[in-house]
């Protein structure tokens, strides 16, 4: 075998520069009321993004442009809780950057049945324990050519038996 890719897909085009947008390569989704509480803070030089109020999300988009730093900086204004993590220029008047900020979300609780041997898990936008969510679901999307992958990530726990 030659190749190991799994799906392939083309990003969008990058838009000229000057026309403040860009191409979208990954938009990530982390909503607050399924993430875990009282989690020390990140050390060692990582940036590490606040959560959103209860019933929103941190998004993280992931993207090239041709465009300045400060006009990709604009495209965050928009929320109250937003900023550039990364702006870095590559090749051809073209950079990669990460952002993030705050947004709607629509809760939309998950359970999963036990099987083959493994638990059920549960996870609740309502977290009764009030702490811990070890267990991660990431789910992501299969982009059609020139859409950006969208991944998910919530927290959950083993569900009582």
């Amino acid at each position: 075998m030659t190749d190991r890719v799994v799906e392939r897909w083309r990003r969008a085009e990058i838009p000229p520069k000057g026309s403040d947008k860009f191409a979208r390569l990954a938009w990530l989704a982390f909503p607050t009321d399924y993430l875990s509480r009282n989690e020390p803070a990140a050390a060692g030089g990582m940036s590490q993004i606040p959560p959103a109020p209860q019933g929103m999300a941190a998004f993280v988009e992931i993207g090239l442009s041709r465009d300045t730093e400060d006009i990709v900086r604009l495209g965050t204004m928009a929320a109250d809780q937003a900023a550039v993590v990364v702006h870095c220029p590559t090749f051809d008047d073209i950079s990669v950057f990460v952002r993030w900020y705050h947004g709607q979300w629509e809760n939309k609780d998950v359970r999963v049945p036990a099987s083959h041997g493994r638990p059920a898990y549960r996870f609740l936008a309502s977290d009764p324990s009030g702490g811990a969510r070890p267990v991660r679901l990431t789910t992501q999307s299969l982009p059609r050519d020139g859409d950006a992958i969208h991944v998910t990530e919530v927290g959950g726990c083993v569900d009582a038996p």
